[in-house]
Formats: C-alpha cells, structure tokens, sequence
C-alpha cells in the first residue's frame, strides 16, 4: 500500500514538474519576446525610452543624484554669506586727542553720539557716527568726518566691513561686494553653460568645482578689500560653472515622468544649506570672518565617481539618426517662438530672484532681530518644500507658477498696505498679520523658484538645454546685483521694497499664458522637436502627453514584472 501511494505520488510530481517546465519555458519565451520586442523599440526611441527600461532610480542613479545635490548646500552657503561675514558693526567717530584727553571723553558704546568738554576750557566736541563737530566758546573751529577714524563695539577681525572701515560714504562697498559676485555669477552662467554645451557637463563640472574650492579657500587671505573683490567675482562665476552642469546632470539623469524628484529633493536641500549658513557663523560670531571664510569653503569639495551621459551621447547611443550640429545662440535668434519663450522665462527668473534675496537679506525688519527673523524666513521654505514635493507631480507646471506668484503677489500687497498705512499700523496685532504676510509672500516665493528649475530646462532641447538655463540664471543675476541696496531703500522707504516686488510678482500669471505646458513631456532632442512640438495644437499636445504618460506606466509595470 506504501509503494502504491508513493509510485503515485512520483507520477503526481513528473506531471507537477512537466507543467511546470513548461511554464518555466513559456514565460522566459514570453518575456523575451518582449523584450526583443522593446530593445527593437529602444533602438529607434527617445533617452527616455531607455531610462524607463534600464529602472529609472537604480542605486547608481541614486548616488549621482546625490553627489549632485552636494554643491547646493556649497552654493547656498557662499550666495548669503556675505550678510555674516560682512555684517554691520556699531561705531564711532575715534576721540579727538588734539583737543581732549582721552581721559575726559565720555563715550558710551550704547550711544551713537557723544559730547566732551576739555577741563578748565569752553571747548566741546560734538561727535556722532560719521561726523564730528569742535567748538569753542560756541564758536565752531572744527566740522568734518572723524579725522581719526572709527573705534567699533567689537574686535575689527569679526567682519571685513570693520577691518576695512568700509562705513560712514563707503558703507555701500560692503554691499557692492555682492554685486560684483552677481556680475560674476552672470557671466559665469553664459559661459561655463556655453561650455558645457560644446565640451560636455563632467568637464565643466569637475574643473569649475576644483576652482571653486581653491578661490573660496584663497578669499579668506585677502590682503585688502580689492583683492577681496576679484575672489568674489570668481566665486560667483565658477559656483555658476557647478550649480548648473549638476542641475542638468541630474535632469538628464531621469525620464519625464520622474523628472520633478531633483527639484523635489532640492528643495530640502537649500533651505538646510542656508540654515547651515546660520548655525556655522552663530558658533563662529566669536571668530575672525577670515576663519568663518575657511569653514565654509571646507564644504567646497569634489566627489563624484561618474558620469553616465556627455553631451550628445545620448543621441550618439540611442538613435540611429545623425546628430544635429549644435546651434548655440542662433537658435534663440532665429526662432520667433523659443525667444519670446525665453525672454519670458527671464523675466520669470529675475522676478524671484529679486524677491527672495530681498525677503532674505531684509528679514531682520520682521522681528528686529536678525537672527530670529533669518531663522524664520528660511525655516518658512520647509512647509513650501513638504507642500511641493507632496502635489509637484499632480499639477501642471503653469499651474504652478500661476498660483504661487498669485500667493506672493496678494501677500506683499496686504503687508505693505497694513504694515505702512497709519490707521491700519494703530490697529492691535497688526505687527503679527504683517509678519504672517511676509512670510506668506516668501512661502509662495520659495514654491515659485523652485518649480523654475524644473520648468526651464523641460522647455529647450538638448543641444541648447543648458545655454537655455544658463541665459534664464544669467539675467536672474542682475536681481543678485540689485538686491543688496534694497536694505537702504527699506531704511527710507519701508513700504518700496513690497510695492516694488507685488508688482513683479503680479505680472508673471498675464505672461504665463503665452508659455506652454511641459508636465509629462519628454525631453527634446533637437531645436526641430521643439518646433514641431509647439506647432502642434494644444488639444493635440495634451492627448500625445496623456498617450506617452500611458505608455511609460505600462513600461514601468513591465520592468517591475
């Protein structure tokens, strides 16, 4: 009975296993059929194509989308820096020793005046910050800036403004210091993008990176304030060489449907570098702004192990077509659509640009500390980085933009009229509604910017995807050279800086309305599939868009199985 059972038991399992080999060998058929099927396919297609097959997010994407997002905590921490280690040091007029003793000087640091009288004698010195007044017996014999220089309320060392006297009629260089940087950023985003296109992104990327470290490291050795200047021009330029190579690596990186995890990411990313900025000059607010310079371009290193895609590989690996030789700036010449495109997208850039440096660099006016109110404008970019990462892929890009320049806009409006307003200034817990309005207005401000770096590089094909880019940064530089004066507007007009800003801001939803949609779109290869592309109607447009998003969930469901 034993053997029966197990005879039948070994004829059950030859059946078992000779069903099962043969869907063993059906599925492996089935699937490279299939796979034949779609290598045949990928021949002919796009980048994206591939990047759907290969699995868009595989450990090596991850750790060069990672080592990619380094240089934006670099980037944020020398773009503000200057906020630190060129504060504004209290000082006064050094005592005139030619008429009074030093002993007979009453000078208290907490007063920005002072008053001496010299013993036995009727002469008096009359000295503010910037000016001095000597009379005797009321009679004036001397009047003029303080002859013998400042004396500061802390060590000289702790900022460059200090050291260098740069106060009193030079009081603007310490902001033209940052203006030359943005010079230096604009020129640095038409050239090393240029480069990139025509050498490739590693190149330019690793060379402008090694730079990077060494001129952020040499800054802190400046001899004088000219010297100075030439090491920030350099730095901005070549942060722009980094910044924006890594940015279109990245973008390269993943297919369309994807493609709004880099921005995601970054938008962490930024506001941590900037709340690193805070933390590392707090803890060094006792040191020279030489040694804060040397820590903060210790975060200056390169680390990258490879990059998979140059410029035109994916043309040279992909597609069995000739490449296109490289256009440049003709194209944006030549072609009516793709520079009405970017002249608004300029726009668009210069319009956040200068509304979020100027929130950023005039944030002390929020709480009249600047630390706490630094703290709060940044920390505010959190929340507008959980409310983006968590509907980018759900909202189209317009609708993006639209809605938080409509957010910006309303927001400084309602700030300048309540915070400047007599009647409405009187009104109890006006202080607070003003303080929820700007940051309000740099919570739709920070959503705005971020969703930029993600919409201009869709909007240009590859071989001028970074000149694109590069000219959209290269004009949101001249906010960066602006921007710096607008602490001194504040101090005599508080109410310009919002009116000036609302303004921009409330231009940018009448533009959108001659930009197209790119939200699930593939890249563009050539300046010809953007024109074919915008030729098309839109209601043509949207079902191409819907029938591509379809076709990459079912290869993404295919490469899962």
């Amino acid at each position: 009975m034993t053997r029966l059972l197990s005879y039948k038991e070994a004829n059950e399992e030859m059946e078992t296993s000779c069903h099962s080999d043969e869907r063993s060998s059906i599925v492996p058929r089935r699937k490279n059929d299939r796979e034949k099927s779609e290598g045949d396919h990928l021949l002919s297609g796009s980048l994206d194509d591939v990047l759907t097959w290969l699995g868009w997010m595989g450990p090596y994407q991850r750790i060069q989308c990672l080592l990619l997002m380094l240089p934006v905590i670099d980037s944020a921490l020398h773009s503000i820096s200057f906020i630190f280690i060129g504060k504004f040091v209290e000082h006064k007029c050094a005592p005139l020793k030619e008429w009074i003793s030093a002993d007979n000087f009453s000078y208290p640091l907490a007063s920005s005046n002072y008053t001496s009288y010299k013993q036995s004698s009727k002469i008096a010195v009359f000295a503010e910050s910037c000016f001095v007044k000597v009379t005797n017996n009321s009679e004036e014999i001397f009047a003029g800036e303080c002859p013998n220089g400042y004396v500061y309320s802390e060590p000289r060392d702790r900022s460059f403004v200090s050291e260098w006297d740069l106060v009193c009629d030079e009081e603007a260089l310490s902001d033209t210091s940052q203006t030359v940087m943005a010079v230096g950023s604009m020129l640095g985003a038409f050239i090393f993008t240029a480069m990139a296109d025509k050498l490739g992104r590693k190149p330019v990327y690793v060379v402008s990176h090694i730079l990077l470290l060494v001129v952020a490291a040499a800054t802190a050795f400046s001899p004088d304030f000219l010297t100075f200047m030439v090491f920030r021009f350099l730095l901005g330029a070549l942060q722009q060489g980094v910044n924006l190579t890594s940015w279109i690596l990245m973008i390269e990186l993943i297919p369309a449907l994807k493609r709004e995890w880099p921005p995601r990411v970054s938008n962490f990313v930024w506001p941590s570098g900037l709340l690193l900025l805070g933390l590392i000059c707090y803890l060094c607010r006792e040191m020279s702004w030489r040694h804060t310079q040397l820590v903060l371009a210790a975060f200056s290193w390169y680390s990258l192990t490879d990059i998979p895609l140059e410029k035109g590989d994916s043309d040279k690996s992909v597609s069995a077509q000739e490449p296109e030789d490289d256009p440049g700036l003709t194209a944006f010449l030549k072609n009516k659509r793709i520079l009405l495109i970017t002249v608004i997208i300029c726009y668009i850039w210069l319009a956040d640009s200068l509304s979020y440096v100027i929130l950023i660099i005039t944030s002390d006016s929020l709480t009249g500390d600047f630390y706490l109110g630094y703290s709060l404008s940044i920390f505010v970019e959190l929340p507008a980085a959980c409310f983006f990462s968590a509907f980018v892929s759900r909202v189209k890009r317009r609708t993006w933009i639209l809605t938080a320049h409509l957010i910006a806009g309303v927001s400084l409006v309602l700030a300048v009229v309540l915070g400047n307003v007599p009647q409405a200034a009187k009104l109890p817990g006006m202080g607070v509604i003003v303080l929820i309005m700007s940051l309000l207005a740099k919570f739709g401000t920070s959503v705005g910017f971020n969703i930029l770096w993600l919409y201009t590089p869709e909007l240009y094909p590859t071989t001028i995807r970074t000149t694109g880019l590069g000219l959209a940064s290269l004009v949101s530089k001249l906010a960066g050279m602006a921007a710096p004066y607008a602490r001194t507007l504040n101090r005599h007009y508080p109410w310009a800086p919002g009116a000036i800003l609302s303004g921009l801001c409330l231009i940018v939803p009448l533009l959108l309305q001659l930009m197209p949609e790119t939200h699930g779109r593939d890249l563009p290869q050539t300046v010809a599939d953007m024109e074919m592309w915008l030729s098309e109607k839109p209601k043509k447009r949207y079902e191409r868009m819907m029938e591509r998003e379809g076709i990459e969930n079912q290869a993404f469901q295919e490469v899962k199985f």
